[in-house]
């Protein structure tokens, strides 16, 4: 009788159609994409104890009498990837829009600087040519990309290259000839200093608490960069 309860159940489980075997797939799917992402990025702890739960019955040898349970599981662990996906998604638009807007503002910084017109096309041609990609990012991303820290990771790096173009750009020295052509750079004898911003700072004022500590941060830095122009045609900023 036993046995003929178990064989009807499975016929039932295996039925086209069938419900519960939708539910069965269901969870292997989600148990699946927890596994395959775990160790890829953080915030999936809030979703291990509902599938620890679905992977005991997954891994019963007889789990029809737990089908409703099971579905119920699905439930709340579909509900729980929604709200890390989306989260994850957001932080990483985020991410990304802090990293145009630091590339916006390095471009604004050099086309209003005193460089020749040609140095600020070469600077400007670079930042539409950036333009383009995150163009083709937005049209490509969803919170259903799996690989949205690569986007992060990808944009992070454009912000340092971009900075780093400027820097050659801006140190390039360009003399016209009377054929329009360039001479190679000459050496200028320039005295110049590199100053770390955070050495301004007294220790005992690195830590700020409030909007209006950040005035006497900024008279330390402006003393210290003021002292160093005494001595130094140049000041390069880390």
């Amino acid at each position: 009788e036993k046995n003929a309860e178990i064989l009807e159940q499975l016929e039932a489980f295996y039925k086209e159609g069938s419900s519960q075997q939708k539910v069965y797939n269901d969870a292997l799917e989600i148990v699946r994409w927890y596994n395959d992402n775990h160790s890829l990025f953080n915030g999936l702890e809030s979703i291990e104890p509902v599938i620890n739960e679905m992977s005991l019955i997954l891994n019963m040898a007889v789990p029809f009498a737990k089908m409703t349970q099971l579905s119920s599981l699905v439930f709340q662990a579909n509900q729980i990837k929604e709200q890390i996906l989306e989260e994850k998604y957001n932080n990483a638009i985020r991410s990304i829009n802090n990293d145009k807007e630091e590339i916006k503002k390095e471009l604004n910084a050099a086309l209003e600087s005193s460089i020749s017109d040609k140095k600020k096309y070469k600077i400007q041609d670079k930042f539409d040519e950036i333009e383009r990609v995150y163009t083709a990012w937005n049209n490509s991303m969803s919170k259903k990309t799996p690989n949205l820290d690569a986007y992060v990771l990808s944009s992070q790096n454009t912000v340092k290259d971009f900075k780093k173009y400027i820097q050659n750009i801006l140190s390039e020295v360009e003399l016209p000839t009377e054929t329009g052509d360039t001479v190679p750079p000459v050496i200028q004898d320039v005295k110049r200093k590199t100053v770390k911003v955070i050495n301004c700072i007294p220790t005992a004022k690195k830590t700020i608490k409030s909007k209006e500590e950040i005035a006497s941060i900024l008279y330390y830095i402006k003393a210290e960069l003021e002292k160093a122009f005494d001595y130094n045609d140049e000041i390069n900023l880390e």
